[in-house]
């Protein structure tokens, strides 16, 4: 699979820290978050709770987001401590587009995600 160049903005995005609750992307910090189409913004804790009982899982909603466009890569920070859940459907679904799936518990994910955005490949991630 060959990096599809996102231009300058690709080679600015930067996973700078993870720990429990926060993730700090080009110096500034977070919560969980989602990285669609190089935009980040923030998970809906609240409404995932609501929904589903928890907020270790990826919704419906969010399953559609991370997917749209088709990105090279789906990337999931499962938490610290592997507590996210991933349904196997989110996997299927990737894979029936050809986005390979990375899936780990977040402190681990930083590195593959920032190798490979820096490369240009087009990546959709939950953090």
């Amino acid at each position: 699979m060959e990096p599809k160049g996102e231009g300058e903005e690709a080679r600015r995005m930067m996973i700078e820290h993870c720990s429990f609750g926060q993730v700090v992307i080009d110096g500034q910090p977070y919560g969980d978050v989602l990285i669609v189409a190089g935009q980040i913004r923030p998970r809906n804790r609240e409404l995932l709770k609501q929904l589903y009982g928890t907020s270790h899982t990826v919704g419906a909603e969010e399953k559609s987001e991370l997917l749209s466009g088709k990105p090279d890569y789906l990337i999931i920070g499962t938490g610290q401590y592997g507590s996210l859940k991933v349904p196997e459907e989110v996997v299927t679904a990737a894979k029936q587009q050809q986005t390979k799936v990375i899936i780990k518990n977040t402190p681990e994910i930083s590195s593959d995600f920032n190798s490979l955005w820096h490369k240009g490949f087009k990546i959709n991630a939950l953090i």
